[in-house]
């Protein structure tokens, strides 16, 4: 082991996992915050605008996102990755900000053009809304969150964030009514990124300053950029792509139960994103410092958590299922309880690719390989959306998703088989299926006993998750011991913290 990781292996690690510990606390409340807004606002708008009215909002902005993609290129990840590496020297961290920002907005401006001779040229229907979410693609021109993810400033992001997804909510339950419903969401959503976008500049200047650069200087960041982009128009593709393509060859009812049936499962995902993004740049900035082991065991811990973490959330939500739809959305979106169970296996899948995509691919810079992978995902999922949407509508919505994401998962676990421990992956994480099954089998048949739905949904929920933390930690203290002692640390050390 090289000097530097003997060195941090005493108080220096620990305050580098306190540190990524608080990122992944502060990040998680505000995607817990995002999980819960939908539990207020969604069953709200299905019941006041529709399940066709939500159709065409998820219709016309999935067109506006893709062209937003355009706009941001591969800037997010590129840029927190390239803060990450200089972020304790104020002066290259300020120039490189800078150039990438110009950068950003040369890409918007293009993208934002591009969009409004799309839509004058092409658009027939639904032409209002979608020029109105041409402000939505400009505003990406200000969105830096990605100098804070570089900086690990995860409390400021989660922080403002939470406080523009409060006024959100607010606003849509105070202002959106059935004369006028879809115009004025809309029109919301918009304002509230502009004004999350907005709310990251009053910190800027205590970090980071805007400083002259020249055009080879701010150009000389495009290829790598553009080398990311590929992935992420990719996943585009088979994230967003499938709405258009269900509006286009079914009809925006069906498009209504594929988007709220899939808003539950990215509900769901927040939690996996959330380490991710504090994961990513505490990985690079190991492996920069020579840090390996460290590294390598951080992303076994981490893929333990997320594989037990997506297997608890994909069986359990399927296991509310019948019992959770009609009471969250109301009768008109019944077609959700068979899209959802299918649809949220996609979590372990997700899961699984991220950990190894955002913890050891893109650290160690290899984009060509979380290129490919994406390119695979979104060639799957289009073949399968034009098979299958004409012949089983929402459903095959869902079986294009779930082909696509799958075909990611074995990609890259087959690709970096050889420089990570896969089998010891495997072998730490095989059990959290099997308990999830077994615990959708008998939630679900909890949920058949218990007539009154509030109750049955209460029981349900409390015998799962009691049902599958246990058998997990049983497991964990049996097959990873030292992960269930650092586990027990942890818990006891947020107990001691809140009594005091």
């Amino acid at each position: 082991m090289s000097t530097i990781g003997t060195v941090n292996n005493g108080r220096g690690e620990d305050k580098l996992k306190t540190n990524a510990t608080k990122n992944y606390i502060y990040n998680t409340l505000y995607k817990v915050l995002t999980m819960l807004t939908p539990l207020i606002t969604a069953p709200f708008l299905a019941r006041v605008i529709g399940k066709d009215n939500v159709g065409i909002y998820s219709f016309t902005f999935s067109i506006a996102y893709n062209f937003s993609l355009v706009a941001k290129l591969g800037l997010i990840n590129y840029g927190s990755r390239a803060i990450a590496k200089v972020r304790d020297d104020k002066i290259k961290r300020s120039e490189t900000f800078s150039q990438i920002f110009y950068l950003q907005i040369v890409t918007t401006v293009i993208a934002t053009l591009a969009y409004y001779i799309f839509v004058l040229s092409f658009a027939k229907e639904y032409k209002t809304i979608l020029l109105i979410n041409g402000i939505y693609v400009f505003s990406i021109s200000f969105d830096i969150d990605w100098l804070f993810y570089g900086l690990e400033d995860f409390k400021t992001v989660s922080l403002r964030n939470t406080f523009v997804k409060l006024v959100t909510v607010v606003s849509i339950l105070a202002f959106v009514r059935k004369e006028n419903g879809l115009m004025t969401y809309v029109i919301i959503m918009i304002l509230s990124d502009i004004l999350r976008f907005a709310s990251m500049w009053l910190k800027f200047g205590k970090s980071t300053y805007l400083s002259k650069a020249s055009a080879k200087a701010v150009f000389s960041h495009f290829k790598p950029t553009l080398v990311l982009f590929i992935p992420v128009i990719a996943t585009s593709i088979y994230r967003s792509m499938d709405k258009i393509m269900l509006g286009a060859l079914s009809d925006m009812g069906e498009t209504g139960l594929y988007e709220y049936s899939e808003k539950i499962v990215y509900m769901l995902l927040g939690f996996v994103t959330s380490l991710e993004v504090v994961m990513m740049p505490r990985i690079s900035n190991m492996l920069e410092k020579g840090e390996k082991d460290s590294a390598f065991k951080s992303i076994q811990q981490s893929m333990t958590f997320v594989v037990a973490l997506t297997c608890a959330m994909a069986f359990g939500i399927s296991g509310i299922t019948n019992r959770f739809i009609p009471l969250f959305y109301g009768e008109e979106f019944d077609g959700c309880r068979a899209l959802l169970p299918p649809l949220a296996i996609t979590l372990i899948f997700i899961g699984w690719a991220n950990v190894i995509r955002t913890q050891y691919i893109m650290p160690k810079g290899k984009d060509k390989i979380y290129v490919i992978s994406t390119v695979i995902g979104a060639v799957v999922n289009l073949i399968a959306n034009f098979i299958f949407i004409p012949m089983f509508n929402a459903m095959g919505a869902v079986i294009g998703t779930i082909a696509a994401e799958l075909s990611v998962a074995i990609y890259l676990t087959v690709i970096v088989s050889k420089k990570l421990p896969i089998r010891s992956y495997l072998k730490n994480t095989f059990a959290f299926p099997i308990i999830g099954v077994l615990m959708w089998f008998s939630v679900d048949q909890i949920g058949k006993h218990i007539d009154n739905i509030y109750i049955s949904l209460f029981v349900q929920i409390v015998f799962g998750g009691v049902f599958f933390i246990a058998l997990s930690m049983l497991f964990i203290y049996f097959s990873q011991p030292e992960l269930f002692d650092a586990f027990k640390k942890t818990v006891t050390k947020i107990i001691r913290r809140i009594s005091k």
